[in-house]
C-alpha cells in the first residue's frame, strides 16, 4: 500500500502542471537528467543510483 499511496501523492502534487512545466521541473541543472548530459551529444543513461540520490529526501 505504501507504493500506491506514494503514487497517489505524486499524482496529486504534479497533476496541475503542463507537460512543458514538468519538463522544466525534471530537467533542472541539478537533476539526474542534466547530470547524465541529456540534450548533448554525450548523453549517458541515467542510473537508478543517481535518481535515488536526487529524490531520496523529496517530499511528496
Amino acid at each position: 500500500m505504501k507504493k500506491i499511496l506514494s503514487i497517489d501523492k505524486t499524482l496529486e502534487k504534479y497533476a496541475k502542471y503542463s507537460a512543458s512545466q514538468l519538463v522544466d521541473i525534471t530537467h533542472k541543472d541539478s537533476s539526474p537528467w542534466a547530470k547524465a548530459g541529456a540534450g548533448t551529444s554525450k548523453y549517458q543513461e541515467i542510473s537508478d543510483d543517481l535518481i535515488l540520490k536526487f529524490h531520496k529526501y523529496e517530499s511528496i
